[in-house]
């Protein structure tokens, strides 16, 4: 495409795009089109879920993964808040993130160097709403007072998150002005509100085959993922959208344009992730002592 032809962010001239529908996203297209794309709100290793039973045993949760930090052990997050509910007595969080991972920089940069070149609006999904949901799901069963206490927590340190992330839009903006953009997050409760009441048209009878994901907990979540990816639309009436973003929302892209079918049109560009130090896997999914960071 001419138009985003002088994309010069990072790795994106030198490594292999995934591309959907690009050919049918012709001059006319672009005249009404909207750019989404973002990163997640943190990654494995940087939020950790430290449970404490009333005997004074403590056991530790990777919040991305669900995985036990320290046991063997086959029983995830969701598991362990139904199995020992009753034990529970406190729920804290060891929160590591300070700085935004080089992964994280290219998820955000390039749908607003896209956004820039077409002069199409953007919106960047935070999903700090999200992440509390899934948290919020899994813990039904332990004391609505440790719950409480627990979720306020977690929104605190989500908010600090959240800034993060738009601290470094602020930065990029400088870098890649836009005409018109929307940042969707927990705290703007008005665009927040719209989005809700947008996507129900399109998703409410989908949501009751529950067939979005198959983890016990994350379909409130995994909801969230998909329909925000049909969000311009939502919000301004944008039938042709380009998802840039990482390869992995793939699967997301798909059942979003499935359940809108011909009303809007789904075109995307996605990229591989950046591997870690380490070389086993992307930054994302590594270790804190493997993960590249940056300086905003």
């Amino acid at each position: 495409m001419p138009d985003i032809g002088d994309a010069s962010t990072c790795r994106i001239r030198e490594m292999p795009l995934f591309t959907r529908g690009l050919d049918g996203l012709d001059a006319a297209a672009l005249e009404d089109v909207g750019v989404i794309g973002g990163p997640c709100l943190f990654g494995t290793d940087e939020m950790i879920i430290e449970i404490k039973h009333k005997n004074g045993e403590k056991h530790y949760y990777d919040f991305n993964s669900g995985r036990n930090y320290i046991e063997t052990t086959e029983v995830n997050v969701a598991e362990h808040f139904s199995l020992f509910a009753e034990q529970i007595a406190d729920v804290s969080f060891d929160s590591r993130k300070n700085k935004m991972t080089l992964q994280e920089y290219e998820c955000l940069a390039y749908p607003m160097e896209i956004a820039n070149l077409l002069n199409a609006p953007l919106v960047v999904p935070i999903p700090d709403m999200s992440y509390k949901k899934f948290l919020a799901s899994i813990s039904d069963h332990i004391d609505p007072v440790v719950k409480d206490k627990m979720l306020e927590s977690f929104a605190q340190e989500s908010y600090r998150i959240a800034d993060m992330h738009m601290e470094l839009f602020e930065k990029l903006l400088k870098k890649y002005p836009l005409r018109r953009y929307t940042i969707l997050h927990s705290r703007d409760t008005d665009t927040l509100a719209q989005f809700y009441n947008e996507r129900e048209e399109y998703f409410k009878l989908d949501r009751s085959k529950g067939n979005y994901t198959s983890r016990a907990g994350k379909e409130e979540s995994v909801y969230d993922y998909i329909s925000m990816i049909a969000s311009p639309f939502y919000f301004w009436g944008t039938k042709n959208i380009l998802q840039v973003d990482s390869i992995d929302e793939m699967s997301s892209m798909q059942k979003c344009a499935k359940v809108h079918g011909n009303t809007i049109s789904i075109f995307s560009i996605m990229f591989p992730e950046i591997l870690s130090k380490s070389g086993q896997e992307t930054i994302f999914y590594a270790k804190m002592k493997d993960k590249i960071f940056i300086e905003i």
